[in-house]
């Protein structure tokens, strides 16, 4: 493997990892989670393991020719794929909430990395249902491992929900993009496959304009932060979008 692939795939999980604690940390602040090391400890383990096991089956389901369901049996990065399923189950008496959001969090993007991505739609929809669950896990976080506050919390949060959830379907488009070669090689018909990698790039802002509504809705803590990141992506957007091929920058990975 050439230097700048993995330069490359080095710079994706950083940033991948970042984002899987990025969110849940906004979450967690937006709802008051108590900031107390010795509680935030254990969450941030769980979830750095949900991460590492949502990776390396992603990974393995790219590169590898065998039946989607038996990636899961194989001894292949047995630690990751076996234990951290296991850790989260025994977790669930001591933080109850959140491990049962993270788990139902890592079958969702495990169900993505093995027929997601093999349907544009079904594409769509898990990284839909992945924003908004990297959101959840925050609050989840903060729900002092009660079921009913999570509940209380998460209605409450319901327009920051929706706007992450978004946010993230418009940056898996444009991940998609970038990445259609790879793709269309490994047999996903992903949008950037079926429709073409320039158009689906410029569909990607779609959904982020969608999430501004949301944001409106809401008297968030972050509200002028997002609106402000937000405007900030559709002025960087227009300028690459004069660009013959804009897929093809990846600034929008």
């Amino acid at each position: 493997m050439h230097d700048t692939s993995k330069s490359r795939i080095l710079i994706s999980r950083v940033s991948e990892v970042v984002l899987s604690l990025g969110i849940p940390a906004v979450a967690y602040i937006a709802a008051d989670g108590p900031l107390d090391i010795r509680e935030l400890i254990p969450r941030i383990v769980l979830i750095l393991l949900g991460a590492w096991h949502v990776i390396v089956v992603n990974d393995e389901a790219f590169a590898s020719n065998i039946p989607p369901l038996k990636i899961l049996v194989t001894k292949k990065h047995a630690l990751p794929k076996w234990i951290v399923p296991s850790l989260l189950l025994a977790s669930f008496p001591f933080l109850p909430v959140t491990a049962t959001i993270i788990l139902l969090t890592i079958i969702s993007w495990d169900a993505y990395s093995l027929f997601g991505k093999r349907d544009w739609r079904g594409s769509l929809a898990f990284n839909f249902i992945g924003g908004a669950s990297h959101y959840l896990i925050g609050l989840a976080c903060a729900s002092n491992s009660s079921f009913a506050r999570f509940a209380e919390i998460t209605y409450e949060n319901s327009p920051e929900i929706l706007f992450f959830a978004l946010a993230m379907t418009s940056g898996a488009m444009h991940h998609e993009s970038f990445d259609a070669t790879e793709d269309d090689d490994a047999g996903y018909a992903t949008g950037a496959v079926k429709f073409s990698p320039d158009l689906w790039w410029r569909l990607g802002a779609i959904p982020l304009a969608l999430a501004i509504f949301p944001l409106l809705a809401t008297a968030s803590l972050f509200k002028d932060c997002f609106l402000a990141v937000t405007f900030a992506y559709f002025a960087i957007y227009a300028v690459f979008s004069i660009y013959r091929h804009p897929s093809r920058k990846p600034l929008f990975r």
